[in-house]
């Protein structure tokens, strides 16, 4: 494997590792507000705790969110995964299906998924894969 292609794959895994101790984060975060499950009478004061427990959630999960949109890329850029035929079939098999529930249960609420890296072919990579 060349230098770049490494380099590539070790930030991959770098970011990967990141949005797991991030989710492992909001997790602890969203222990603390088990309270909330139940009903119960608050303070103004108890309240802007949890304001803040919400927020302090609501940041980290964002910076989730972006840092996957950045392994996304990282991953398209860098043609770190190409998907064979028999694979993109059973994929958009999947998609087309959980989209047709999603779009049962929450109606014009719902966001159809879709993953443009299916559309990608890069035949270099795909011949330089089948000579290995």
């Amino acid at each position: 494997m060349d230098s770049t292609k490494r380099g590539h794959l070790v930030q991959h895994y770098n970011m990967t590792r990141e949005i797991n101790e991030i989710q492992y984060e909001i997790y602890i975060i969203e222990s603390s507000m088990q309270t909330l499950f139940h009903p119960v009478e608050m303070t103004p004061s108890d309240r802007l705790r949890y304001y803040d427990v919400l927020t302090q959630a609501d940041a980290r999960s964002a910076k989730m969110e972006l840092t996957a949109e950045q392994l996304i890329e990282n991953i398209e850029t860098n043609n770190l995964v190409v998907f064979s035929d028999e694979d993109r079939i059973t994929i958009s098999a999947y998609l087309n299906e959980r989209n047709s529930k999603r779009t049962e249960i929450y109606g014009d609420c719902s966001q159809t998924v879709e993953l443009p890296l299916l559309n990608k072919k890069d035949d270099t990579l795909l011949k330089s894969n089948e000579s290995k």
